[in-house]
């Protein structure tokens, strides 16, 4: 009992906190084959959604972390072609996409402008990114002639 009173405490203490600069979103759209397999940019029965999670955490102004996490799956199907060649040649794959990017963002050199309103807007500035991505890639295929 005392170990979910702690979980729930830092989980309320870290949304309710004014000093914690997190941000985690939901990602998603539409992930798809471009190639020879496909005679349409987006064909309904090929084209699969991708899905994942962002999260950020801005250490002070100038640094933010970063990292996400997106799934997708793609195909491509000879025999939904309209095309004669590419039915007889019957070629058939699926690939299942992971992939994870850690990100940090340091912000060097900020020009700013003072404002009446406000007390300084930020116009532009120079930073410096560091980003690792790990990709995995999972597929099959068929070729049946």
């Amino acid at each position: 009992m005392k170990v979910f009173s702690l979980l729930i405490a830092l989980f309320f203490n870290v949304f309710l906190l004014q000093a914690q600069r997190v941000h985690v979103g939901v990602a998603g759209g539409l992930a798809n084959y471009s190639g020879d397999l496909l005679d349409k940019l987006y064909p309904k029965r090929l084209t699969n959604g991708h899905i994942g999670i962002v999260a950020y955490y801005e250490i002070n102004d100038r640094l933010l972390l970063r990292g996400s996490y997106i799934f997708a799956r793609v195909n491509g199907d000879d025999a939904l072609s309209e095309k004669a060649e590419l039915r007889a040649r019957n070629l058939r794959f699926e690939s299942k996409i992971s992939e994870l990017v850690l990100e940090a963002s340091i912000i060097f050199l900020v020009f700013m402008k003072k404002d009446t309103h406000l007390m300084y807007l930020q116009d532009w500035g120079f930073f410096i990114l560091i980003r690792i991505h790990m990709i995995q890639l999972e597929y099959y295929t068929t070729y049946d002639h």
